[in-house]
C-alpha cells in the first residue's frame, strides 16, 4: 500500500520469463496484487478469492485504498505517502467487494513490473487465526482470575473465622463471668489484628477488579529530574481541551517544549518534521486513528518512549508483546502528573554504555 521506490526489483523482464513468473504467483496459496501508482494492476487467483471477485477485472484499476477498511483507513493513507524503509508484516483491517470487513496481515516490496516502479503485495486473511487467539486469550484470563479468586477468598476467610471464634469466646466467657480484663484485652487486640487482615484482602479484591497493565515503569532519581526536562520535545496527542491545558501548562513548568496534536494523522505529520523525545496520546483522538498512530511510529523509531493515557480499562490490549520493552506506558485517568514527570525524566536517561543492554 505504499508508493514505489528506486530501490526495485525488476521481476518482469521478457514476455517468456512474464509467463512463468505468473505462473509462478497464480499458484501461491496467498493472495498477491501489484499496484502502479496505488492503483491494481494485477491480481492472482487466492486475490481474487480474498476479496471475492468473481473475475480479475473486478479488481484491476481499483485504487488500493478501496479495498480497506475504514478503521485501517488512516494507517494505510499514512503508509502509502510515507513506505516503511524495511520490509515488515502489519496488521490491517480490510474489507472484501461485499464490504464485509476482515483481519489480514500484509507484506509488501518495491518492484518494475511491466517496465513501470510498482508494490508488489502479499496478503493473508488471520480472522480464525484471531479469533482463535483471542478464544485462548479470554480463557487464559478466567483461568488466571479463578486461581486468584479462590486465593483471595481463603485469604479472607482466614481472619474472618478467627475474629468469629474469638467473639465467641469472649461472649461465653462474659456469660460465664470468668473473664479477666488481660484476657479480654488480648481477645479484642486479636480482633483488630485479624481485621486488618481482613482489610488487607479486601483492598487485594478491590485491586484485581480494577488492576492495571503489568507493564513495568522506569523509575527515576527523583533529584535531577528538572535538568532532564530542560529542551525535552514533548508530542501530546489529545482531543480533550482542558486536559490538553493541564498536561501543557504543567509540562511547560518543567522547560519541556510541547507540540499538540488533536488527531493521530496531525500527530504524524508533526512528528514527521519535528520528531518528539516522548509521545503522550489519548487513544480518543478525533480522528479515532490513536492505534494507528502508536503503530506508524513505533515502525518509525522501536525505542520511542509512549505514554498512552485512557479511561479505566481502555487501551490496556494495546499493550501487546511488541510493547514489552518498559517505553510504552499506559496510565489510566485521572492522571497523575508528577508521575509523567518521573517517566518523562527516565525516558530521558542516557542510555548504558554497553547498547546491547539498553532498553
Amino acid at each position: 500500500m505504499m508508493a514505489a521506490s528506486s530501490d526495485s526489483d525488476d521481476i518482469v523482464s521478457p514476455e517468456s520469463d512474464e509467463d512463468d513468473s505468473r505462473l509462478l504467483i497464480d499458484l501461491i496459496p496467498d493472495a498477491v496484487i501489484v499496484t502502479t501508482k496505488a492503483s491494481i494492476v494485477f491480481a492472482n487467483p487466492a486475490a481474487l478469492n480474498l476479496f471475492e471477485a468473481g473475475t480479475e477485472h473486478e479488481l484491476i484499476e481499483r485504487h488500493i485504498l478501496n479495498l480497506v477498511d475504514d478503521s485501517s483507513l488512516g494507517l494505510a493513507m499514512i503508509r502509502l505517502a510515507d513506505p516503511p524503509a524495511i520490509e515488515h508484516v502489519f496488521p490491517y483491517r480490510l474489507r472484501r467487494r461485499n464490504g464485509d470487513p476482515f483481519d489480514a496481515e500484509l507484506t509488501g516490496r518495491n518492484i518494475v513490473f511491466r517496465g513501470r516502479p510498482s508494490r508488489l503485495l502479499v496478503i493473508r486473511d488471520i480472522t480464525e487465526r484471531n479469533r482463535l487467539h483471542e478464544h485462548a486469550l479470554q480463557a487464559s484470563r478466567r483461568d488466571a482470575l479463578s486461581e486468584m479468586t479462590t486465593e483471595l477468598m481463603h485469604d479472607l476467610s482466614q481472619p474472618l473465622n478467627v475474629i468469629r471464634l474469638a467473639a465467641e469466646g469472649a461472649v461465653l466467657m462474659i456469660e460465664r463471668g470468668k473473664p479477666s480484663i488481660e484476657w479480654l484485652e488480648s481477645q479484642f487486640a486479636l480482633i483488630a489484628e485479624q481485621s486488618e487482615r481482613t482489610a488487607q484482602s479486601l483492598e487485594d479484591i478491590r485491586m484485581l477488579i480494577h488492576r492495571e497493565t503489568d507493564t513495568a515503569l522506569p523509575t527515576a532519581d527523583p533529584a535531577p529530574i528538572a535538568d532532564r526536562h530542560a529542551e525535552a520535545h514533548i508530542l501530546v496527542v489529545e482531543s480533550d481541551s482542558a486536559a490538553t491545558a493541564t498536561l501543557v501548562d504543567y509540562l511547560d513548568g518543567l522547560g519541556c517544549r510541547v507540540s499538540i496534536a488533536r488527531s493521530g494523522k496531525d500527530a504524524w505529520n508533526r512528528f514527521h518534521h519535528d520528531p518528539a523525545d516522548v509521545v503522550i496520546i489519548d487513544p480518543h483522538t478525533t480522528a479515532d486513528d490513536g492505534e494507528d498512530l502508536v503503530s506508524c511510529l513505533r515502525d518509525f523509531d522501536p525505542l520511542l518512549p509512549i505514554i498512552v493515557t485512557s479511561n479505566q480499562f481502555y487501551g490496556r490490549e494495546w499493550v501487546s508483546d511488541r510493547y514489552h520493552d518498559g517505553r510504552y506506558i499506559l496510565l489510566n485517568k485521572p492522571l497523575d502528573l508528577p508521575e509523567i514527570g518521573r517517566l518523562i525524566a527516565a525516558f530521558l536517561l542516557p542510555p548504558p554504555e554497553d547498547p546491547l543492554t539498553s532498553i
